[in-house]
C-alpha cells in the first residue's frame, strides 16, 4: 500500500516510521502466508497418512 500524494507537514521521523511499518507489515504478511502455507500442506499429508492408515 503506496501513497503516492505527499502529505505536507509530516517529519522526517513520521516518514521514517511509516517507512519502517510498511516494511514489517510486508515481512509479517509474507510469514504468515509461509506458514498457512505450511500448515495446509501437512493437513492434507497428515489426512492422507490417516486415511491409508485406516483402510
Amino acid at each position: 500500500m503506496s501513497n503516492d500524494k505527499p502529505v505536507p507537514n509530516r517529519s522526517s521521523k513520521e516518514v521514517r516510521a511509516e517507512e519502517t511499518t510498511a516494511a514489517a507489515t510486508e515481512i509479517i504478511q509474507a510469514e504468515t502466508k509461509s506458514r498457512e502455507a505450511k500448515t495446509d500442506r501437512l493437513k492434507a499429508e497428515r489426512l492422507a497418512h490417516n486415511k491409508k492408515n485406516s483402510e
